[in-house]
């Protein structure tokens, strides 16, 4: 099964993302599951474009797909 990493460290987020993708055909993971602590500062004026900074520097950090 494919791995698919949740770009946060907030365990309530976590928790959601995984009640939510229960169907899904990945296995989600997290930054501490893998070993990963990479620091991005959120510093753009939208959610948007902070989730698109974070996911690409956790997916470079990573190798794998990255939600943000």
């Amino acid at each position: 099964m494919s791995r698919l990493l949740l770009a946060t460290t907030n365990q309530g987020k976590i928790r959601e993302y995984r009640h939510l993708f229960t169907s899904i055909p990945f296995e989600l993971v997290t930054p501490a599951e893998e070993g990963i602590n990479t620091a991005v500062e959120e510093n753009h004026p939208s959610y948007e474009e902070n989730a698109r900074l974070k996911a690409m520097a956790y997916a470079r950090a990573s190798h794998l797909i990255t939600l943000a």
